[in-house]
């Protein structure tokens, strides 16, 4: 038998409704801990590029991002692949890692080795980023 308190609705929404201005303050109270997911788009790592980003973990030096490159194209995804170039002398073994950027945001990326180019180790970051719905594509006007 599973036991359990009813609620009217009036108590429902003022807990809830309490409950959701706590999690909207909750960033605000434990201080900025760096990017977000609404951060991991295309135009943001536009604009790093040709920056360093420092691999937070270990001590295992920096990483420039190379290149930026588009996947097959859709209305529904954005897909782009991330080009790292850093040191072969510590190579860096899939996994996640904080990097963190020159302008101090940090960012948790996936990290698969890529090889070496020119005596550098590269690696990469592949994004699938599902595109939010505008009332338009829904059929509403």
């Amino acid at each position: 038998m599973v036991w359990y308190e009813a609620m009217d609705r009036r108590a429902f929404l003022k807990t809830s409704t309490l409950s959701l201005v706590a999690a909207g303050f909750a960033p605000f109270l434990v201080g900025n801990t760096g990017a977000t997911a609404n951060d991991l788009d295309r135009a943001t790592f536009t604009r790093l590029l040709d920056s360093w980003f420092r691999v937070e973990a270990g001590g295992a030096g920096s990483l420039a991002l190379v290149a930026i490159s588009d996947g097959p194209p859709s209305r529904q995804l954005e897909q782009f692949t991330l080009r790292f170039r850093g040191s072969a002398g510590q190579p860096l073994a899939d996994g996640l890692y904080a990097l963190r950027s020159e302008h101090g945001d940090t960012y948790s990326l996936f990290l698969q080795n890529a090889g070496s180019e020119g005596g550098d180790a590269a690696y990469t970051a592949a994004f699938s980023l599902v595109r939010p719905l505008s009332v338009a594509s829904c059929g509403r006007a």
